[in-house]
């Protein structure tokens, strides 16, 4: 009788936390789909020449929502915890710089510490979004300005692909 107890006890343990990883799956999935749809409306919004505040905003709704997205990536892959937090916190920072210092520091991960592969693509969903930011602060976006949004926003949505994946 003892041993039924505990194949019980230990069966709801394992449901329990099966069911849990489901919930925080579908939870990320969700957020990135979020991400995905703002992402798309940039880019449509930029097509359309929508004003630089618009642009501007919805940029930083991306970093926003990164945020979160980044935390819970983390749980799955602990070791990109410590990276992705530090990502986190230099966003304020990334969008300051000029578009000269983002790519050195942040797109090519000078200022970043070394970490696994799985960790460095994860941090595009902040670091784009950044540059677009600086793009948007311009007084007038000229047609290269617009298509290096497009290319920028573009170049997240296929790094949120492989980020899908490797959820």
């Amino acid at each position: 009788m003892k041993l039924f107890s505990y194949i019980a006890v230990f069966s709801l343990i394992l449901v329990s936390c099966s069911s849990s990883h489901k919930e925080e799956a579908m939870k990320l999935n969700k957020m990135v789909d979020g991400y995905d749809k703002e992402a798309r409306s940039l880019i449509n919004n930029n097509k359309n020449k929508k004003s630089n505040a618009l642009l501007l905003k919805s940029a930083k709704s991306l970093i926003s929502q990164a945020g979160p997205i980044l935390l819970a990536y983390s749980k799955k892959y602990p070791q990109c915890e410590g990276f992705l937090k530090g990502v986190i916190a230099s966003a304020d920072k990334m969008q300051a710089l000029s578009l000269h210092q983002i790519e050195k520091q942040y797109h090519d991960g000078e200022a970043l510490p070394k970490s696994d592969e799985v960790c460095f693509e994860a941090k595009e969903l902040i670091v784009h979004p950044a540059t677009v930011v600086i793009i948007s602060k311009k007084k007038r976006l000229k047609k290269g300005d617009r298509r290096q949004i497009n290319d920028e926003i573009s170049e997240v949505l296929g790094h949120l692909e492989m980020f899908k994946e490797s959820i």
